[in-house]
């Protein structure tokens, strides 16, 4: 039973490692005349896909509990990459729309 939990975790952090690279180096649009609608619909889009990809191979997992778990970590953290991006965002566009500015990292944070 520990080879499907090891397997799980690398796979995991493997995951988390390009989810975190892509955030931090991607560029975020800074000016008004920029729409960052582009990169927030293939965002989602990409989601979408994940989640798309994640369901059939929980129902067909020798262990579906484990196979949900390891889609939780994964879909949960790009969820929340995906709208710390739009705060960034948000926050390069327009100054006045949070108490400080924002960086990737403070953006995470934002509540």
């Amino acid at each position: 039973m520990w080879k499907p939990v090891v397997g799980m975790v690398i796979r995991v952090t493997v995951s988390a490692t390009a989810l975190l690279a892509a955030y931090y180096l991607v560029p975020t649009k800074g000016t008004a005349e920029d729409s960052d609608l582009p990169w927030l619909i293939l965002e989602l889009a990409i989601f979408g896909v994940v989640v798309a990809i994640q369901v059939p191979t929980i129902v067909k997992a020798k262990y579906p509990k484990l196979r949900a778990i390891e889609a939780l970590a994964v879909t949960v953290p790009l969820f929340l990459l995906i709208f710390s991006r739009s705060y960034l965002s948000n926050s390069l566009t327009d100054p006045a729309a949070f108490t400080s500015p924002l960086d990737n990292t403070t953006a995470l944070y934002s509540p």
